[in-house]
C-alpha cells in the first residue's frame, strides 16, 4: 500500500501488523490523516458498516447531518457536518482491497476548514501495489518509503520493526533467523566529527571483525550532488559467548556505513545472517534523501 501526503505532514503513530494496523500523520497543530486496515476475507456490508458508522457519529455530535460521497475509485463515505449549515468536521470513506483481502479506511478530521481538492488529492493518491515498483520488482526486492527514508528490501524479508527516534530512525526486517537493520542518522552537525570509520567502530563495539574503508555502494539511491565519495564497511561475527560459535550459533555481521552529503545523514545497513547463504547489506537499496510525500 501506498498513498501521497502534503510534504509538511508527518506520520505521528505507526503500525507494522499486516493483520490490522493504522498510521496517523499530524501537521504543526493537528491531526490530518488516519489510515487503517484490517484483514477481512471478503467485502463487508458496506452500506450496514457506514450505517453503523454514522450512528456513532450522531451519538458524538447531536446536531451532526451527513453527506454520501461519490463513489470515485473505489471508495465509499460520508462528510459529516456539525449541523445542516455548518462546516465539514470529518471525511470517512473506505474500500475493499480484494488482492490484500483487506478493508481499508481513510479518515480526515477537518480541524481546519474543509479543504474540497486536498480531499479528492488524498482519496486518489492511496494505491495497493504490494510496496513494490516496477524497477524494484524486477530485482526482487519491495519498497518501504516513510520517515524520509526509502529502502528496497528483498521480497522475502518482512518489515518487523519501526523506530523513530529523533535524528535516528531505524527499520528492521527479519526472515527467520536473518536480521537486516537499516538507519537513517541526521543532525550530523551537531555530533559527528567526520570520521565514519571511528563511528562505525563504535557501533560495531565487542564484535570480532575487521573495519575496511571502500567505494559507496551501488545501489545506494541517494540522489545527491555530490553524490557520496566513500563508505565504510564491517565484516565480522555478532557479538556472544565463543561457545555460540562452537556450536554454530553466532551470526556473520555485516556492515556499510556512508554520508549522504546532500541530506546531511549517515545510511547504516547491519546484516546478520548464518554462513552459507549470507544475507550482506547489498541486498538492499537505500536512499535518505528527502522525497515528497509519503
Amino acid at each position: 500500500m501506498s498513498i501521497t501526503v502534503p510534504e509538511t505532514w508527518e506520520i505521528m503513530r505507526h503500525s507494522v501488523q499486516e493483520a490490522r494496523g493504522q498510521l496517523a500523520w499530524c501537521d504543526r497543530r493537528h491531526q490530518r490523516l488516519l489510515l487503517s486496515w484490517s484483514t477481512c476475507a471478503t467485502r463487508p456490508d458496506v452500506q450496514r458498516l457506514f450505517s453503523d458508522y454514522k450512528a456513532r457519529d450522531s451519538e458524538a455530535e447531536r446536531k451532526s447531518r451527513f453527506h454520501d460521497l461519490a463513489q470515485v475509485d473505489g471508495w465509499t463515505g460520508y462528510r459529516r457536518r456539525s449541523s445542516s449549515a455548518g462546516a465539514v468536521r470529518l471525511t470517512r470513506a473506505g474500500r475493499y482491497e480484494p488482492v490484500l483481502k483487506r478493508w481499508i479506511e481513510l479518515t480526515i478530521p477537518w480541524e481546519v476548514p474543509h479543504d474540497g481538492e486536498l480531499e479528492a488529492e488524498l482519496l486518489a493518491g492511496f494505491s495497493v501495489g504490494n510496496g513494490t515498483d516496477s524497477a524494484a520488482a524486477s530485482v526482487g526486492r519491495e519498497v518501504w518509503q516513510a520517515f524520509g527514508l526509502r529502502v528496497e528490501a528483498p521480497r522475502d524479508m518482512k518489515l518487523v520493526h519501526v523506530e523513530p527516534k529523533p535524528a535516528d530512525l531505524r527499520v528492521t526486517f527479519r526472515r527467520g533467523r536473518d536480521e537486516a537493520v537499516v538507519r537513517r542518522l541526521g543532525m550530523l552537525r551537531a555530533w559527528f566529527n567526520g570520521d565514519l570509520t571511528a563511528w562505525l567502530e563504535k557501533e560495531a563495539d565487542k564484535c570480532p571483525g575487521i573495519l575496511d574503508a571502500c567505494s559507496p555502494p551501488g545501489n545506494a539511491l541517494c540522489d545527491t550532488e555530490p553524490a557520496a565519495t566513500s563508505a565504510v564497511t564491517f565484516a565480522g561475527w555478532e557479538a556472544g559467548p565463543r561457545w555460540r560459535s562452537l556450536l554454530g550459533l553466532r551470526r556473520e555481521r555485516l556492515d556499510r556505513a556512508w554520508v549522504c552529503p546532500s541530506s546531511q545523514t549517515i545510511c547504516h545497513v547491519m546484516t546478520l545472517s548464518f554462513p552459507g547463504q549470507p544475507l550482506r547489506p547489498e541486498d538492499f537499496a537505500v536512499s535518505c534523501s528527502a522525497f515528497k510525500g509519503h
